[in-house]
């Protein structure tokens, strides 16, 4: 047997991805009685520099920047924010929560970070198109009673869609009323 073929068979180097199934059981561990809406996979992590050098700086073009100016405007703390020093992350709504867990390497749901009615819970978010097909839409997540995050989320990279893998839609229905896009 190849090298190749015994790596896919140990799973080694498999496309490991976020499940629906592993997201239903870690909140059945967390908030027992609550029953997964849905779920959006997020992530801090996004391309820097991405404009051209010389632009007038007066002018909003980040979307990291107008959901930072979007928290200030809310009145947002520094000291509120959950999940520090996170990367991986998602987001499981239920009929009456919102929790903010960890990722771990496997893409699986880790730990618990913030839980918060549902009812409390807005998301402010903003799309920025990085050049060469990526995309990427940034987050303000307010929890309610000033706990927030600021977080992303691909909708394209280098030209594939990804916004199904991170479940965008589905998610961002569920939220209804809840999820405002900054003008």
């Amino acid at each position: 047997m190849s090298a190749d073929r015994r790596r896919a068979a140990s799973g080694y180097g498999a496309r490991m991805a976020f499940k629906e199934e592993q997201c239903q059981a870690w909140v059945a561990e967390h908030a027992p009685g609550e029953h997964l809406v849905s779920h959006l996979v997020t992530q801090t992590w996004a391309p820097q520099n991405t404009h051209a050098a010389g632009m007038n700086t007066n002018m909003r073009f980040s979307g990291a920047e107008i959901v930072n100016d979007k928290a200030a405007e809310l009145g947002l703390a520094e000291e509120n924010k959950v999940g520090q020093f996170q990367e991986k992350t998602f987001l499981a709504l239920t009929q009456g929560r919102i929790l903010y867990g960890s990722r771990n390497w496997r893409d699986r749901p880790k730990k618990l970070l913030h839980a918060a009615p549902a009812s409390d819970f807005a998301i402010h978010w903003v799309d920025e198109d990085y050049g060469a097909g990526t995309l990427l839409r940034h987050l303000l997540l307010d929890f309610g009673g000033g706990a927030w995050r600021t977080d992303r989320v691909g909708l394209r990279a280098m030209k594939q869609d990804v916004a199904k893998k991170h479940n965008v839609e589905p998610f961002f229905t569920a939220l209804g009323g809840r999820a405002h896009q900054i003008d």
